[in-house]
């Protein structure tokens, strides 16, 4: 289980590990009625956005697959805009991982992991470090529908069959320059996938994907990805995050709570480990 978690960290390197010139490649036009729906959708994924502060779930299952080892954790999942997260997850009742951020650091703990360790990011040094950890919060956050897209980075790529779809050249937690990509749904009008690319190599790669499989929406119509199926191809794998529908509470996140709920954890035989200035240490012992 632990090893299928771990598998994805290497992903994280990818971005920024080459030295080939960035590069976008050019859009195709595409017609009219595929701009209105891309427009469409900035418009209404925007506005659920704004009425979203906060999403908790005591209720997740975690299920994923690395190098044909399957995996299963019981969590919990909360997230508060702009950039507040939390994971953690048990297996038959045990703590066995703790990933989250807040807006001074990003952390991640793993009951298995050898050194048994609690690593920690402070924000300002994150394109300097490799985070151990599957995925970014930051990025899970802005799938999970809490952030609007800022409508002057995305431009319309192409419309084809049942998608359409919108790019835009972001910049990695690395500090590197990747494109993002948002598929989607011609029917529905909403995200099919999200997808990370890296454009440094010889060859385009894809990064990462998180696919929504299902939204849950409440009587205000207010929706929120419910299922969503998360892919670093690199390492060989998957992670499926499904919220119990029932058990999903929309802005019940009150300052107070965030507070306990958005921090770092403590956890007993693990070192503490800054990875800012572990980095530092080691370009010091370099000059």
């Amino acid at each position: 289980m632990i090893r299928g978690i771990m598998g994805a960290v290497c992903v994280l390197a990818l971005v920024g590990c080459t030295s080939v010139p960035f590069r976008e490649p050019a859009a195709p036009r595409g017609s009219r009625a595929d701009q209105e729906i891309a427009d469409r959708f900035l418009a209404h994924w925007n506005q659920n956005a704004k009425q979203i502060n906060s999403v908790v779930c005591r209720a997740v299952d975690v299920s994923g697959t690395s190098e044909g080892q399957s995996y299963t954790l019981d969590a919990m999942l909360a997230f508060q805009e702009p950039n507040s997260f939390r994971l953690t997850g048990k297996f038959l009742g045990k703590h066995e991982a703790d990933l989250g951020s807040n807006d001074q650091e990003v952390w991640f703990w793993m009951a298995r992991a050898q050194p048994p360790a609690v690593y920690f990011c402070k924000r300002e040094d994150l394109p300097k470090v490799s985070l151990p950890m599957p995925f970014h919060p930051d990025d899970l956050i802005q799938v999970l529908g809490s952030v609007p897209l800022d409508p002057s980075r995305y431009r319309f790529e192409k419309g084809w069959d049942q998608f359409v779809t919108l790019i835009a050249s972001e910049t990695a937690p690395s500090g590197d320059p990747v494109v993002k990509r948002i598929v989607i749904d011609r029917e529905t009008g909403r995200a099919a996938r999200f997808e990370v690319w890296d454009l440094y190599s010889n060859q385009p790669r894809k990064l990462a994907e998180a696919e929504i499989l299902r939204y849950h929406e409440d009587a205000t119509g207010v929706f929120v990805p419910q299922k969503v199926k998360l892919r670093f191809p690199a390492a060989q794998t998957d992670l499926m995050l499904t919220m119990r529908s029932r058990a999903i509470e929309v802005n019940q996140i009150d300052d107070q709570w965030a507070a306990n709920l958005f921090s770092r954890g403590n956890y007993v035989n693990s070192q503490v480990v800054d990875l800012g200035e572990e980095f530092r240490k080691r370009q010091a012992a370099l000059d």
